[in-house]
């Protein structure tokens, strides 16, 4: 193996590692939002108006 095609191989391996690191970020970035998201959705529905006459006055403040 010349020197050349090591080095070009080393590099590839430090390139998948930098993606695989990209990677691993991405998924908890992703999680985090997804997490964020259902917490969101349950604020909302512990604020749901529990009357008709609450339902009104929520949509007309929207």
């Amino acid at each position: 193996m010349s020197l050349v095609s090591a080095l070009v191989e080393v590099r590839s391996w430090s390139e998948a590692e930098r993606a695989a690191e990209q990677v691993a970020k991405l998924e908890v970035a992703s999680a985090r939002a997804s997490m964020l998201s259902d917490a969101a959705t349950t604020a909302r529905g512990l604020r749901a108006p529990q009357s008709l006459q609450g339902m009104l006055t929520t949509l007309a403040a929207r």
